[in-house]
């Protein structure tokens, strides 16, 4: 009788998986799987997104960083203005002297934002001395975009506003940026020299 009963428990023990659980196996396996397709894929587009916020907040630096050496190197080239090196500066649009092709006569830079794209163009000088006259802005091209903000140039006080020699103006710059979802803000200043006429 004995003999039996181990012989049956041994048949039983040794039967296999039933169907039910191999589905519950299938189910556990198949939710691990999803879940680690979820943390590699939110992974991956986590480090993504902060990868391309990196690359559009590095351009937006050396855009403006060349904007400020510029705004830096100014020159007087004409007497329509009494101000040294700046020509005019509106909330979306600044003009600056500047000799770029190192000709000794200044060119017009001209910076201006226009939706939500800061295009630059170039004015070229139509005499040989100063007073230097200007025609009209070519070359336009778009150097950043995903500006949301109106206010992108600020003109500040003069430094010194006694000396009248001492032309040297502070102007802030500051872009409000939609990269994606992510809004962000950078404020820079910069400061002209001072230059009672082209060099």
């Amino acid at each position: 009788m004995k003999k039996i009963n181990s012989l049956i428990f041994y048949r039983h023990s040794n039967h296999g998986y039933t169907l039910l659980e191999l589905l519950i196996v299938l189910g556990f396996m198949g939710i691990l799987f999803v879940l680690a397709y979820q943390l590699l894929f939110f992974s991956n587009q986590s480090f993504q997104t902060m990868s391309n916020q990196a690359i559009f907040m590095d351009e937006a630096r050396k855009t403006i960083r060349q904007l400020e050496q510029e705004i830096r190197r100014a020159r007087k080239a004409t007497d329509i203005f009494d101000e040294y090196g700046i020509v005019s500066i509106s909330e979306q649009e600044i003009k600056v002297y500047v000799d770029i092709n190192k000709d000794d006569i200044p060119e017009c830079l001209r910076y201006r934002v226009h939706q939500g794209k800061l295009k630059k163009s170039i004015s070229y000088a139509t005499n040989d001395q100063y007073p230097y006259l200007y025609g009209s802005f070519s070359k336009e091209e778009i150097i950043m975009s995903g500006i949301t903000n109106t206010d992108v140039f600020t003109k500040l006080e003069k430094v010194s506003k006694e000396n009248k020699k001492d032309q040297r103006q502070k102007i802030q710059i500051k872009f409000v940026l939609q990269n994606q979802n992510d809004t962000m803000e950078i404020i820079r200043y910069a400061m002209s020299k001072s230059r009672e006429k082209s060099d």
